[in-house]
């Protein structure tokens, strides 16, 4: 037999691929990678402690980057997942109920999680339990009153969280959710109505070889010994099991350097033939729990990663060596140290009190970069604003200083702080002698020159200084009066970068200030990138940065005017090209449609030092520059490095290029071409466009374009809890329109307001008050006569703030829903509704405005009795919001998700 050879660092990089951490996340997460990623791993460890985030959300959030931690919660809540003894109390995927049914049955052999005498003991009062269960749906032990023992102030779990738990091991009731983290018990049966044990029971031998199975599969390459411990298999005959396997070639012998003789499962051979080609690279940095797969087997960790490690918060602080709560640090297929750390959420501060390397660990420009990246991702996921720092080894301490500051994860760009610690200027060249759109600065969109735009996206940058660089008296006009600096430069530069120079020179910067270059003609950059680059310039060693963000389509890669971009190991530039690279010469010699994920397209946004720049226009034009027209190949003609990131946010127009791949995807996405799209309204997170058919007419659709990612969705919650039934005609949202595959922003499809032209429509304040009056009838009148009904009483003279209206109905369909069993609800629309609940706190942080609510069965205009009633969404103030029940679900697209969405008419008018 063939044994196959593998190099260790291939080895390590083969059992992270299996585990989901070899690589940083290609996309931003979704539901379903939650249940996706438990899969790859075969089970989830639970584990209460939540110095930081507690353990279950942290590993999943080491593979998946920024997610919603309620996504578990809801996987649990909806029955995809199901939660048992496995390694220890762990999540599974539902389907592996049969691997551990038989454990249930016989839960005398659970050991310490199963005591028979309490059980006999309390029969008469477990009975009890399960027929109050039975009667009155799920429980939890904290609904039980609890018993003091003595006088001491000691506490003791509860007869009931007892009875609980051994119902629990026992299989007779199941967790169904869990609330703030407490185990949320049912009845097995209505847990997993269809599971039958005389159809569907795995006997014990069996169901342990499944489980072994999995294991191999979840730990991509192995020895025997670690097979039984990722489930807690006991006194198992391993040889003739493995030598079964290898025998049938279920398993594969691997040789190791210095790690001897492994095994792999066969269904990981494509694996183990792209770690033979040197073709599975290690590029993710992360913070591990210690609960994670990768390291709860503590020899397992020793061996194959010489990582020592041990959980020390039970051990006393006085013989700790690291700390209380210490997890490991992942860099590019290596654990390369660990840190104690700290979360204070009330301060919103990630505290590292410390951060050890191992030993021969070099600390290299790209160790910091990654380390400081997956530290920054951490805290911001745990919606820390900074992050402070401790003990550090001497090289990091004099880099990184006491800690940054971060805007958390999910907040729009015009939230970012603006005392970030990052210093820098921000420049806009603003050429008004464009030979292709002369004037184009000045260019309007809604009623606004496109270079204000751009200012107000740097000014909501954080920059500490912008000043528009522009040739032109107009252009200086205009931002002087919108209260910006400008500096007039000469008309004949022939590239943004040289004009920069003449503003260098002008304002007398030092050589090590840092300065972005923002494209003037880019209205609708996201501020985060402006901000990336200025801190990408400052950590990195490279003279100049950029970001680019991944290609996923086809047409993309191969349009020249998407320049591409190929970078090393260390996240420096390669090269630029119009051309497609790298190419694929195997897969498009096959076919063309599909692409790959090794595509990434160059955003036109740089920072530089100013002594960078100064250095640069002293240099000649390169033939290469000229060729391709692209002048950043000039400075890797000379010699210097750009650093390069895969871009935060994306603009929600990059262009030309960013237009035409919108339009194309709405025209897939409606099934009919569109001939072109407009933009009619445009604000720091949010565009309106109006979409024109083939023959050049407005259809009665708007699209809503957001640029940070989740805010789609996190609306899409806020509204789908609204009732579902009644006949009102209004403006209605049909969907979001989310990226699978690649990113891109994020789509609201809406209708048209019958009337309103595909021009913004004009306010009229005059004409909102005349209204208001009405509204706020109608909205009483409405008050009174659902006081009794469906969603819950109402005061009808209570202040309607909107977050206390919506957060009273949340909780009555939720006690609803936890008090009677046909609710008329399905699956998913408790699943969102627990979503919902769970993101309350973070959905309504600051948010106090005085809202219109309108509800029901009634039609705005017969509420208003005003035939001009279609024109008056166009004409309400932004903290007005108005509602109308009904929800529609159409445009299913492959590829992409839709989201039901309740109308929204604040949508409408931005």
């Amino acid at each position: 037999m063939t044994v196959s050879q593998l190099s260790l660092r291939a080895a390590r990089n083969l059992h992270l691929a299996a585990q989901g951490l070899l690589q940083k996340p290609r996309r931003r997460a979704r539901p379903s990678d939650v249940t996706d990623a438990i899969s790859r791993m075969s089970l989830l460890q639970i584990d209460t402690i939540n110095i930081v985030a507690r353990s279950p959300y942290l590993v999943l959030f080491s593979r998946l980057g920024q997610y919603e931690s309620g996504w578990l919660d809801g996987a649990l809540a909806s029955g995809e997942l199901i939660e048992y003894w496995a390694h220890e109390a762990c999540f599974l995927p539902k389907k592996d109920f049969a691997l551990i049914r038989h454990r249930m049955l016989s839960p005398e052999n659970m050991g310490w999680k199963y005591r028979p005498e309490w059980m006999n003991e309390h029969a008469e009062d477990i009975s009890q339990l399960l027929a109050y269960i039975k009667e009155n749906g799920p429980v939890r032990s904290a609904d039980f009153e609890h018993p003091r023992k003595g006088a001491s102030g000691w506490w003791e779990w509860k007869p009931q969280k007892k009875h609980l738990e051994g119902l629990f091991t026992a299989g007779q009731v199941m967790v169904t959710e869990r609330r703030n983290f407490q185990r949320v018990y049912d009845l097995t049966h209505r847990v997993m109505p269809h599971w039958n044990d005389d159809l569907h029971l795995i006997k014990q031998p069996e169901a342990e070889q499944l489980m072994l199975e999995n294991s191999a599969r979840s730990l991509g390459i192995f020895r025997p010994e670690w097979l039984a411990d990722y489930y807690r298999l006991k006194n198992l005959a391993l040889k003739p099991l493995i030598e079964s396997w290898l025998s049938s070639g279920n398993v594969i012998g691997v040789r190791v350097d210095k790690l001897g003789d492994m095994l792999l499962h066969h269904s990981l051979l494509p694996l183990l033939e792209k770690a033979q080609q040197n073709q599975l690279k290690a590029t993710h940095s992360a913070v591990l729990s210690p609960f994670d797969p990768v390291v709860w087997d503590r020899r397992r960790a020793e061996v194959l990663f010489n990582f020592s490690y041990r959980l020390e918060c039970y051990t006393p602080a006085e013989k700790r060596r690291y700390g209380y709560f210490v997890l490991p640090l992942l860099h590019k297929g290596v654990l390369v140290g660990r840190i104690d750390a700290k979360m204070h959420r009330k301060q919103g501060q990630l505290e590292v009190i410390s951060l050890y390397l191992e030993e021969g660990v070099k600390v290299t420009d790209a160790l910091q970069e990654g380390l400081r990246g997956a530290l920054t991702e951490f805290a911001r996921w745990q919606s820390a604003t900074h992050l402070t720092l401790g003990i550090l080894p001497a090289e990091l301490s004099e880099s990184w200083g006491p800690g940054w500051e971060m805007a958390p994860a999910g907040y729009p760009d015009a939230d970012f702080r603006r005392d970030q610690p990052m210093s820098f200027v921000a420049i806009i060249p603003a050429r008004y002698a464009s030979t292709r759109l002369p004037g184009k600065p000045l260019k309007e969109i809604n009623g606004k020159a496109m270079v204000l735009h751009v200012l107000d996206r740097a000014r909501e940058s954080g920059a500490e200084r912008i000043i528009v660089a522009t040739d032109h008296p107009d252009v200086a006009r205009i931002v002087e009066a919108a209260g910006g600096e400008v500096c007039l430069t000469s008309p004949d530069h022939q590239s943004g970068t040289e004009r920069l120079a003449e503003v260098i020179e002008k304002c007398g910067f030092s050589d090590d200030t840092v300065i972005v270059n923002v494209q003037g003609d880019e209205p609708m950059i996201p501020p985060v990138i402006i901000q990336q680059v200025a801190n990408n310039v400052a950590t990195s060693q490279a003279g100049m940065a950029t970001l680019a963000v991944p290609i996923e389509s086809a047409e993309e890669a191969f349009n020249p005017n998407a320049v591409k971009v190929v970078m090393d190991a260390q996240g420096y530039a390669l090269y630029f090209s119009r051309a497609t690279i790298p190419w694929d010469r195997e897969r498009f010699a096959a076919s063309r449609e599909e692409i790959g994920d090794t595509f990434l397209r160059h955003i036109g946004i740089y920072g530089y030092r100013a002594g960078f720049i100064r250095r640069y226009v002293s240099w000649a034009p390169s033939q290469l520059e000229q060729i391709e027209m692209l002048e950043q190949l000039r400075v890797l003609w000379n010699g210097e490095k750009i650093h390069v990131a895969v871009a935060k946010a994306i603009p929600i127009l990059p262009g030309e290029i960013g237009m035409e791949l919108l339009r194309k995807e709405l025209s897939h996405l409606l099934g009919e071409k569109l001939s072109r799209i407009e933009c009619i309204s445009e604000h720091a997170e949010t565009a309106l466009w109006s979409l024109y058919d083939s023959g050049g007419h407005a259809i009665p659709l708007l699209a809503k374009s957001f640029t940070s990612p989740g805010l789609a969705t996190q609306l899409a919650w806020k509204m789908s809890m609204l009732a579902r039934s009644g006949t009102v005609r209004m403006p209605v949202v049909y969907g979001v329109l989310t990226h699978e595959e690649h990113p891109g922003p994020d789509v609201l499809l809406m209708e048209r307001l019958r009337g309103v032209p595909g021009e913004a429509p004009t306010r009229t304040p005059n004409r909102w008050e005349q209204l208001k009056d009405q509204i706020v009838e109608g909205l009483l009148a409405w008050h009174r006569v659902d006081s009794s009904g469906c969603v819950g009483n109402v005061d009808s003279t209570q202040e309607n703030i909107w977050p206390h209206w919506y957060r009273q109905r949340l909780e009555v369909l939720w006690s609803t829903l936890n008090q009677y069993q046909n609710t008329g609800l399905t699956m998913q629309d408790k699943r969102i509704l627990f979503r919902t609940r769970e993101c309350l706190p973070r959905m309504f942080e600051d948010f106090s405005d005085n809202c219109v609510l309108i509800h029901g069965n009634f039609s705005l205009r017969s509420m208003l009795k005003d035939p001009r009633s279609d024109q008056l969404l166009a004409m309400v103030n932004p903290g007005v919001m108005l509602w109308a029940p009904r929800e529609y679900e159409l445009f299913p697209c492959p590829g992409r998700r839709i989201f039901p969405l309740a109308a929204l008419a604040i949508c409408v008018v931005g």
